[in-house]
């Protein structure tokens, strides 16, 4: 793409953005919650099943058919279509990491306090996708 692409509707990125493995679909998180767009159309979807709570990290599984976010409020899986699947209580001011590993099934997780000096915890669920 040589040139930017506008997107459509309200946008509050403040921290992650990430590309579906197609590339078709671009996942954004902020304080406002999770939101997502064609691409490279820039035309927004349909926001997943309760998503409005502010959002710190994204990720989508390796094999297309689920995406996850993390913020203060939690973590939660969705399908592909938006339907929520799981949430993870994490009691964690702060989310650090998110990432699916390589086959889908599993979904490492790093929260904890604003300064991570003060601890963390790792997280590893199994997400059943």
């Amino acid at each position: 793409v040589d040139k930017p692409i506008l997107l459509e509707g309200e946008v509050d990125i403040d921290l992650r953005a990430r590309f579906s493995p197609d590339g078709k679909i671009l996942l954004a998180g902020g304080r406002k919650g999770l939101l997502r767009w064609e691409f490279p159309s820039g035309k927004p979807l349909p926001a997943p099943e309760d998503a409005s709570n502010p959002v710190q990290v994204v990720a989508y599984a390796p094999n297309g058919k689920s995406y996850a976010a993390a913020g203060p409020s939690g973590l939660r899986i969705w399908s592909s279509e938006g339907k929520k699947l799981h949430y993870f209580e994490t009691k964690a001011p702060r989310n650090y990491a998110l990432d699916f590993d390589r086959e889908s099934q599993l979904l490492v997780w790093l929260g904890g306090p604003v300064d991570l000096t003060k601890g963390g915890q790792l997280r590893i669920w199994e997400t059943e996708t």
